[in-house]
C-alpha cells in the first residue's frame, strides 16, 4: 500500500496548478421583441421564422454570412416564445470583437436589413456585452438587467 502511495504522490504534485484564472464567462445573447405600434407580434405578422431571416457578422469590414454548424443555433439566432407566448428573436452577436466593439446585421429581407452594435467587457477570460445598440440608438445597457430589448416595427 506504501508503494502504491508512493507512486502516485508524484501525479498529485504535478497534477497541482497554481493558476488563479479557471473561468471563462461568456455573456452576450439578445433577446429581442419585436412589435407594431399595435403592440402586436411583428415576426408573425411579417411571416418571418428562422428559415427566411439571415444573420451577418460583420469582420474586418466584410460581411460574413453565419452558419456554423457544429453549433444549437448554427445561424446564430432563434426564435422562441417567452413566458406570455410572444415570439422573441435570440441573437448572438458577433464575436469579431475590435476595440471592445462587434456589428451584426439581420437581414429580414433583400431590402431591410437592420444593425446591432455590442460594447464588450472582454477583461481576464471574461467576454460580456454591456451595452447594446440597435440601428445606431442606445436599446441596453447593463444597469438595465436583463439583456432583453423591445423593438417597433412598421
Amino acid at each position: 500500500m506504501k508503494t502504491l502511495y508512493l507512486l502516485l504522490l508524484p501525479l498529485l504534485i504535478t497534477a497541482c496548478d497554481k493558476t488563479t484564472d479557471c473561468c471563462t464567462v461568456v455573456d452576450t445573447g439578445i433577446a429581442i421583441a419585436y412589435t407594431n405600434a399595435e403592440g402586436e407580434n411583428w415576426l408573425k405578422q411579417q411571416e418571418l421564422t428562422e428559415e427566411n431571416i439571415q444573420v451577418y457578422y460583420l469582420n474586418h469590414g466584410q460581411k460574413e454570412k453565419m452558419y456554423r454548424g457544429n453549433l444549437d443555433k448554427p445561424k446564430m439566432f432563434s426564435i422562441y416564445p417567452d413566458n406570455s407566448g410572444k415570439e422573441i428573436l435570440g441573437l448572438s452577436p458577433s464575436d469579431y470583437i475590435e476595440n471592445s466593439k462587434s456589428r451584426t446585421l439581420i437581414e429580414f429581407s433583400d431590402t431591410e436589413v437592420d444593425t446591432v452594435d455590442c460594447l464588450f467587457d472582454t477583461k481576464g477570460n471574461n467576454t460580456i456585452c454591456t451595452e447594446v445598440w440597435y440601428n445606431g440608438e442606445s436599446a441596453w445597457t447593463t444597469n438595465q438587467g436583463q439583456r432583453q430589448i423591445q423593438i417597433i416595427k412598421e
